[in-house]
């Protein structure tokens, strides 16, 4: 899926960056992924669904920021979320498998 252009123009604004690469990643089932290079070379994963639910991405903002303020797992960083997309840093190490068998260590 294309990113919408609206939704690149938002994110430069906020940003005061731009956005000099786009690339769709694979992975998701349910909101498409991004990783968005700025122009000051920070990367950037945009998570973003045109049909989400108006507390979805709020929802999963919050639950990371308080996953990072436990210290016990190492979580993306919230950069800013609304109700189509959640903005994080970018964590090429940071692998689905390492966070749900921590995420399980954790609930445990």
């Amino acid at each position: 899926m294309i990113l919408d252009k609206k939704i690149v123009t938002q994110l430069e604004h906020k940003l005061k960056q731009k956005i000099t690469d786009i690339t769709p990643l694979s992975g998701g089932c349910i909101s498409s992924a991004y990783k968005l290079k700025l122009n000051d070379k920070r990367k950037l994963f945009l998570k973003y669904n045109t049909s989400a639910s108006n507390k979805m991405f709020i929802t999963e903002a919050h639950g990371l920021q308080e996953l990072n303020k436990s210290a016990a797992m190492r979580v993306p960083e919230v950069i800013m979320y609304e109700i189509l997309f959640c903005l994080n840093i970018f964590h090429k190490e940071i692998r689905v498998k390492y966070f749900l068998v921590n995420l399980e260590e954790v609930l445990l």
